[in-house]
């Protein structure tokens, strides 16, 4: 957020509502370059971390274990049982 008002109030508020940083008037061209560029970096970092979440979701999946044996059946049908519960016991 760039504004010409320079109150801590404001600065508190824009960034509750979601501002990644606060600039106030007049304002140095490469500490708004710096700003945008950390924003951009942020922006990124988000992405990638939702990407490698997504991957290692799919790649851990339940149906993606191997063993057809009974005595594996028998696990995956455990593990499907407790994987309903929130209990850590």
């Amino acid at each position: 957020m760039v504004t010409g008002l320079s109150q801590i109030q404001t600065a508190v508020k824009s960034m509750k509502l979601g501002a990644f940083d606060y600039l106030s008037k007049p304002f140095d061209p490469d500490e708004l370059k710096l700003v945008v560029d950390r924003a951009l970096e942020r922006r990124r970092l988000l992405q990638e971390n939702l990407n490698l979440k997504s991957e290692i979701s799919s790649k851990y999946r339940f149906e993606n274990i191997i063993g057809t044996s009974p005595p594996m059946q028998n696990v995956y049908h455990l593990i499907a049982k407790c994987a309903l519960t929130n209990s850590t016991d």
